[in-house]
């Protein structure tokens, strides 16, 4: 490589040298920072996974499965009924069209919220009980 090349790029390989040790992660990470954040970004339990609380963990994605699934049924039920309002006619594209769907997801699945409530409170249980359990010395 000619003199003037190596100089020229010197900068540009020090700026990618120091974004790849910037990226590179923290093998000193504590425990439960990682349990914490896998409980609050992938699925709640999966934080008492990393921890191998393997009871805990399948309470906790066991009971956040059952919500989840609570509250997406409904929502697929008012989908369907939706489109098939839509397809019969009965339901038209135009300016008061939102308006419409919205009364009709009202009617589909009505004001219920304890599912999505459950879920909450279960994604925030999981949370605060991987830090907790996280922070404890090991035995």
């Amino acid at each position: 490589m000619p003199a003037y090349v190596a100089r020229r790029s010197a900068p540009l390989q020090q700026a990618l040298r120091s974004i790849s040790e910037a990226d590179a992660p923290d093998p000193h990470v504590k425990p439960s920072t990682k349990a914490v954040l896998l409980s609050a970004l992938v699925y709640p339990g999966s934080g008492q996974l990393f921890l191998k609380r393997y009871v805990a963990a399948a309470l906790l994605m066991g009971a956040a499965t059952v919500a989840l699934v609570m509250l997406v049924i409904p929502a697929v039920t008012a989908t369907q009924q939706i489109l098939g309002r839509l397809e019969s006619g009965e339901l038209a594209l135009g300016p008061g069209f939102i308006r419409d769907v919205q009364l009709a997801v009202e009617q589909a699945v009505g004001p219920s919220t304890s599912p999505g409530l459950a879920l909450l409170v279960i994604w925030l249980v999981s949370i605060t009980h991987a830090w907790i359990i996280g922070r404890r010395p090991p035995k």
